[in-house]
Order: structure tokens, then sequence, then C-alpha cells
């Protein structure tokens, strides 16, 4: 917003939500590997997402414990972290200045126009869907996108809100 603001530039953020796969954990995996996390590290953490039950409790009422196939433990602390891993490669698929948080995904770009904005936007969102979403496989959720859009002229600041209600 600093750098927009000095230079007069129009600044787009897109706050994204992504699905993730059932196969989250293979890629997961590959990706910790290729890091550098072997043997004992990666065995712990594969025995710590292997072998796991769940029931369900509402009142007094509990199911039978059924065996987790997939997916990481909701709540843990390790979830977030390897959530990270799984989309931190998202900053090099395109152009955008890439913010992550746990699961959150902001990006942001400058343009000297509107007109020039959306053609950038649209071009670096191709970029990003062919380089991160195919390899990752994942896909952008279309009901959470949400683009905000800030211009600054003299002695006005005009902000634009789209959220896609629709899909």
């Amino acid at each position: 917003m600093v750098c927009s603001k000095d230079s007069k530039l129009i600044t787009c953020t897109l706050f994204l939500d992504l699905s993730k796969p059932l196969t989250v954990l293979i890629i997961i995996f590959k990706k910790l590997f290729y890091y550098v996390v072997k043997r004992t590290p990666l065995k712990l953490l594969a025995s710590y997402l292997d072998d796991r039950f769940q029931c369900t409790k509402i009142g007094d009422t509990k199911s039978s414990f059924l065996n987790i196939t997939c997916g990481v433990p909701q709540g843990s602390v390790v979830g977030p972290l390897l959530n990270l891993i799984y989309i931190n490669d998202i900053v090099k698929a395109s152009n955008f200045n890439t913010v992550l948080y746990a699961d959150d995904i902001n990006l942001h770009i400058l343009g000297e126009n509107h007109k020039m904005l959306e053609k950038t936007v649209n071009h670096e969102l191709k970029n990003l869907t062919t380089v991160f979403v195919l390899t990752n496989y994942v896909s952008v959720i279309p009901k959470a996108i949400s683009i905000i859009t800030i211009s600054i002229f003299p002695f006005q600041l005009i902000i634009t809100q789209y959220q896609n209600k629709s899909a």
C-alpha cells in the first residue's frame, strides 16, 4: 500500500481459498523429501498421520471408531505447518506478491490503471493455474474469492470490493 501511495498505482488484492485433494499427504511427503526431510523425521511424521481413528459424540450417543485414511488432524499444531509446506511454492507460480497465513492466501499486485490491472491479474491467474493449481491438484473455490482494488488519487481514496456469491 505504501508503494502504491507513493507511485500512484492501483493495488489489487485477491483473497483465495483452495480445496485440497485427498492425495494431499502424498504431495506433502514428496515436498518434505524434496526439502531434505528424510529418514527418522519423515517416519515420525508418517506415524503421527498413520493409523488414526475417530468417533463422533452427540449428547450421550457415541459412534463407533472408524479409521481415518486421509487428511491431517484438525486442531493439531502440525496441521497448519503441513498446509504451509503444501502451498508454499505458490509464491513461485506468478508475479503476485503472495502472503500465506495458515490456509489463507492473499495475492497482491499493482497496476497503472484498472484496464491494465485487470489484464495483468487475469494473466497472472492463468500462470497460477498452470504452474501451481494443476501441479498440486488443488482447485480454487469460486464462492470464496474476494477481490479488492484500492486507488489513491489526490484527496480521494477509492475502494472497490467484489465477492463471488453466485458460484
